[in-house]
């Protein structure tokens, strides 16, 4: 789910994709500890807050790579053969 808002979020930003995608995960992972009241957990939880953090980024990465291709000239894509 952060990949998914992170894309979300990302493509209403201008600039830093991977930066809002990231604070998505953040915001997941600040979610889910405040449900749990900081306690203990294994480590595989643990795993999984990194994971949350990366899914949301790769979200932001994606959301940067299509703005990237939305701001493209059509020229360029066609190899300038227009």
């Amino acid at each position: 789910m952060p990949f998914l808002f992170g894309l979300w979020t990302a493509r209403k930003v201008e600039a830093y994709f991977v930066f809002h995608g990231f604070m998505v995960g953040a915001v997941a992972v600040l979610i889910y500890l405040g449900l749990t009241r900081l306690g203990p957990e294994p480590l595989l939880h643990i795993c999984a807050h990194f994971l949350k953090l990366l899914g949301g980024a790769a979200g932001g990465y994606l959301a940067s790579n299509s703005a990237m291709a939305r701001k493209r000239p059509v020229s360029s894509v066609f190899g300038g053969q227009l």
